[in-house]
């Protein structure tokens, strides 16, 4: 599968899981699977800045 792919399966999967499981399991593995993505985007996306700055890594403009 295409790396970057991933994560949009995991959201479509968890997505189809609030219809498809019972009783609230599909709602605890959509809110999981929001929060991991949500997370890790906030943290990897907002860290990217300081780690190009410690690896002296230049931005050309």
């Amino acid at each position: 599968m295409v790396p970057c792919l991933r994560g949009a399966m995991a959201f479509a999967l968890a997505l189809q899981s609030v219809h498809d499981l019972p009783e609230g399991h599909g709602e605890t593995i959509f809110t999981a699977t929001t929060s991991i993505v949500v997370l890790t985007v906030l943290l990897i996306g907002g860290s990217t800045g300081t780690m190009l700055e410690s690896l002296q890594v230049l931005l050309i403009a």
